[in-house]
């Protein structure tokens, strides 16, 4: 029996405890590699340590002597201090695998900080001036950071204290912060539910983050006026987003849009801040805002990450995994297809930082080989602003010779860190295998030309090479490459 519970308390506490309580956070993947490997290192010295190997027939004869006062009194004493023992390290070893959760959980709960948002727009610090007034005018108090979660029996949600962002960042800014509520940020008509699909959704039809604090419009737009900088936080309760829910557009819901919009009118500068799990239209308000930051869903620590951002403490680094709609066509649409200013509001790769970066002195390798073939791609990085930024070089191609391929794809990626006035090279080690497309036949790697082009986003490169393969196409079943080696110097 304590075997089983020794077993049953590391696979429960050593691992499961150990997983980033933000579902959507990546890093939540590590934190539950690191404890299952724990988990199964304390099970090897916990059987190491609490485990007896009985002979056949040993169980028996014990049961035997113990049922008919077969053994001394010294023999049954010792048994009985062995077995307390036994349960006592069982014991300590419940606390410690509860102590080593908390650690690791708060490890985690700094490893989502560190995590970078994407900026829209950017319009300046608004810590550049510390002693600016500022209001904070919210839809809601960042209370959605964590998206869906389901918690393990053995976690207590209680105990996961979630800091809003309003919380945040009145801790982190020293001037003065106003906030009002002005405006719900969703309405049961804004969210469809599907009794299809995962069975645990199911009792949460109803599911939704409220508020206790009422709205007050008119408020709200008094409080943004007499300020010098309003923060918008606006975006999906979680109640609109996950599985079995869908939505009839794909605008900020409810009345938000149009409350962003009297915001804007008042004429002070407006920082809006989304928090969705989905990429949402604002075409019509974001030309009005001056900074937008896509903060998603950004985890237990969001609150910190997003303060830190906006007080100039981190500078937003991040580029969008997506293409951000400009409309609400149901076509669907890609960045490889080619970018059109006509769907994409903000293309794939896009994301501002508050320094600036040039890209220059392109070299592309003029010539490789379809078998085996290598292509060297490098340029230079200048950081052209004032603070320290880090830029995510990013590596395109595109067919030239009439190949079946898409007009450009992503082949490569690099974040570097900068000082101001600093450069760095970034070179690129591209495979041909790259290049392939697909048929029946396989993977097929094409002779011909091919263009590289290097820069900050699907739709900002401004360099361009060509380079030439040579030889008699390659057809494979795999690739064995599918993004380039990078060295920067």
């Amino acid at each position: 029996l304590v075997d089983i519970l020794c077993f049953l308390g590391i696979a429960v506490l050593g691992t499961g405890g150990f997983i980033l309580m933000d579902r959507l956070n990546d890093k939540g993947l590590v934190g539950l590699a690191i404890g299952v490997l724990i988990g199964l290192v304390v099970l090897y010295f916990v059987a190491r340590f609490c485990s007896y190997t009985y002979k056949a027939g040993q169980i028996a004869m014990m049961t035997k002597a113990v049922t008919e006062n077969e053994l001394p009194d010294n023999v049954l004493a010792e048994g009985k201090a062995a077995v307390k023992e036994r349960f006592t390290t069982v014991a300590l070893f419940f606390a410690a695998t509860r102590l080593i959760r908390g650690i690791f959980n708060e490890i985690g709960r700094g490893i989502t900080a560190l995590g970078s948002a994407i900026g829209g727009e950017s319009g300046g610090r608004v810590g550049d001036a510390i002693n600016t007034a500022i209001s904070v005018v919210v839809g809601f108090l960042c209370d959605c950071c964590l998206g869906w979660i389901f918690f393990r029996k053995d976690v207590n949600p209680d105990d996961l204290y979630v800091p809003t962002f309003l919380e945040c960042f009145q801790n982190k800014y020293d001037g003065k912060i106003e906030y009002s509520r002005g405006v719900d940020w969703s309405t049961l008509a804004d969210m469809g539910l599907s009794m299809s699909g995962d069975q645990r959704v199911r009792a949460l039809n109803v599911r939704k983050i409220d508020s206790e604090d009422y709205t007050n419009w008119d408020d709200a737009i008094k409080v943004a006026a007499r300020n010098d900088v309003i923060v918008a936080a606006m975006g999906e309760n979680i109640y609109l987003c996950g599985e079995n829910r869908r939505r009839a557009g794909i605008r900020l819901p409810g009345d938000q849009e149009a409350f962003v919009k009297a915001l804007i009118a008042t004429g002070k500068p407006v920082v809006l801040i989304m928090f969705s799990g989905r990429p949402e239209m604002i075409t019509d308000i974001a030309d009005g805002c001056a900074a937008i930051l896509q903060a998603f869903y950004p985890g237990e620590e969001g609150g910190n990450a997003v303060s830190d951002i906006l007080t100039g403490k981190v500078n937003p680094s991040g580029k969008l995994c997506m293409t951000m709609p400009a409309t609400e066509s149901t076509d669907q649409f890609c960045y490889n297809n080619g970018v059109n200013p006509e769907m994409a509001l903000y293309p794939f790769g896009f994301g501002l930082s508050y320094t600036t970066f040039q890209y220059s002195d392109i070299s592309v390798q003029p010539e490789a080989k379809t078998k085996n073939g290598l292509i060297e791609v490098s340029c230079n990085v200048t950081n052209t602003g004032s603070v320290k930024g880090d830029e995510v070089v990013q590596l395109y191609a595109s067919p030239k010779s009439g190949q079946p391929l898409k007009p450009i794809q992503l082949k490569g990626f690099q974040r570097i860190s900068l000082e101001p006035g600093k450069s760095a090279t970034v070179t690129f080690s591209v495979s041909a295998d790259q290049l392939a497309w697909f048929s029946d036949a396989g993977w097929t790697v094409s002779p011909g030309d091919y263009a590289f082009k290097v820069g900050s986003s699907s739709s900002d490169l401004p360099l361009e090479g060509v380079c030439t393969l040579k030889g008699k196409p390659v057809v494979k079943a795999l690739r064995d490459v599918y993004f380039a080696d990078v060295a920067v110097r």
